[in-house]
């Protein structure tokens, strides 16, 4: 479920390859539960990767990542 994002609630991102998962790899379990914790504790949580949103999708646990984060940024940097 989307939620309010009210004025002050810290946002934490992470960028995906090399940090949650190894570089076109699924994510550990322990890192998607880590994800999951965070917002759990209040925070905003995000991922900013160069990778499409169904690459993202399939590294981080699913077809229901959209739900599962405030903020998702695919294809950042990318350049064509």
């Amino acid at each position: 479920k989307r939620r309010k994002k009210e004025s002050g609630t810290p946002l934490i991102l992470f960028d995906v390859d090399g940090t949650l998962a190894v570089p076109a790899q699924k994510a550990a379990p322990e890192m998607v539960a880590l994800l999951a914790r965070l917002r759990e504790a209040g925070f905003l949580v995000g991922i900013v990767g160069a990778g499409d949103f169904e690459k993202q999708q399939g590294q981080l646990g699913g077809p229901d990542l959209r739900s599962r984060l405030d903020f998702v940024f695919s294809e950042n940097g990318v350049h064509s």
